[in-house]
């Protein structure tokens, strides 16, 4: 029956078995020569594509960890110059303070200076006005009596003039 069919279609059954076995060998070869050697690029190539992903993926991360270090020192450089800031204007403060209070004292001391020179000029120009009003008191009442005061008159005149000055 296969007989009669395969004559009926005019298929030489030693045609179909060297097909089959051109279609082997040709499959045998073709897997040697070019299958095997593709997959095995295919294979290289995945292999090479995660591992370029691996690098890129311990790029980001060395990068990632860079960027935190990075970050950490400039917080830490940032409150370091904060800290310096607050030091220095906390310095700046206490030598202000100490200048202003230098200055309040020479002031104080300038003033005190001031004043005791003033008082003494004034004491000096007192005495001095005194001692010209006693002189001129003296020569006019000379001149009213038409004679020298005696030294009873000079002492009543330097008497009054002294009290007449304190109770001003």
């Amino acid at each position: 029956m296969l007989d009669s069919l395969l004559h009926s279609l005019n298929i030489d059954p030693r045609v179909l078995v060297l097909n089959g076995a051109v279609f082997l060998l040709l499959l045998f070869v073709m897997n040697r020569v070019f299958w095997q050697p593709m997959l095995r690029h295919l294979d290289t190539r995945t292999r090479s594509i995660k591992a370029a992903y691996a690098q890129v993926e311990a790029t980001r991360e060395e990068m990632e960890r860079l960027r935190a270090e990075y970050q950490k020192r400039l917080d830490e450089i940032e409150a370091e110059a904060h800290t310096r800031i607050q030091q220095t204007v906390r310095v700046a403060q206490a030598a202000r303070e100490s200048i202003l209070a230098e200055a309040r004292q020479t002031a104080d001391r300038m003033s005190r200076e001031g004043l005791a020179a003033i008082q003494a000029e004034h004491d000096s120009v007192r005495a001095e006005m005194l001692e010209t009003l006693n002189r001129v008191a003296v020569q006019a009442l000379s001149r009213a009596q038409g004679a020298p005061a005696d030294e009873q008159q000079q002492s009543v005149i330097r008497e009054y003039l002294v009290s007449g000055t304190e109770r001003n």
